[in-house]
């Protein structure tokens, strides 16, 4: 099961649209995040993590939305990640759960309403909410303002959280297996851990350096 056309190339051309952000090059951190839900943090990435994207139709998807940026609107045609409704379902009562992604506001409030109904439009980070550096936007877990013991993330690309990569749980990029089993078989157990934890950074450490662990190695997990 898979869209066609290249889900990366797809992705970045819809960014690039955003002219005034990408001419620039010059991206401020916006700091308007508030927070009155005083559950530990989950920034979600979106692309490649929880969805995959294609300008062209294909058999099958599971939604279409159409972004318009300027005069133009293009229309995305959106495949869930196996696993993702109740992934996110039992990550929404954990965790108090933002969406955070590279891409331009249009593009990902547009899937985020479809993909998450009901979900606040101020809890969608985007492209604003990034620093741009050496060629590539980063993310803020600091933009939270909460001690980041209590913040953690879900990235496909772990250059998008180096600024704090004791904070981030990598997740394989998705291309369209329809047999992946990445979300609720090896994500959210550990995001569980993460849950019950006092500081969300040790579980994630105790995952990737498995000796440190009693037990089955999670080496066979690891992207």
């Amino acid at each position: 099961m898979s869209l066609a056309g290249d889900s990366s190339v797809i992705c970045c051309s819809l960014r690039d649209l955003h002219l005034n952000v990408v001419q620039n090059a010059l991206i401020s951190s916006r700091s308007d995040v508030v927070n009155t839900d005083f559950r530990k943090i989950l920034a979600l990435d979106l692309d490649e993590t929880l969805v995959l994207t294609s300008f062209e139709e294909s058999s099958p998807y599971d939604f279409r939305v159409d972004i318009s940026l300027g005069n133009t609107t293009y229309p995305v045609f959106v495949l869930k990640r196996p696993g993702v409704d109740e992934f996110l379902q039992e990550s929404l009562d954990l965790f108090n759960v933002y969406i955070y992604t590279s891409s331009v506001i249009e593009y990902a409030t547009a899937i985020v309403r479809e993909l998450i109904p009901d979900f606040p439009k101020s809890k969608i980070l985007h492209r604003e909410h990034c620093k741009y550096m050496n060629g590539n936007f980063i993310k803020q877990l600091s933009l939270f303002g909460r001690d980041l013991s209590e913040v953690v993330t879900v990235d496909n690309n772990s250059i998008s959280f180096c600024l704090n990569p004791n904070n981030g749980i990598i997740i394989p990029t998705w291309n369209g297996d329809e047999k992946d089993d990445k979300l609720l078989n090896v994500t959210l157990p550990l995001l569980r851990e993460c849950y019950f934890a006092k500081d969300v950074r040790n579980p994630i450490k105790q995952f990737y350096f498995p000796k440190r662990r009693r037990g089955i190695s999670l080496i066979s997990h690891m992207p």
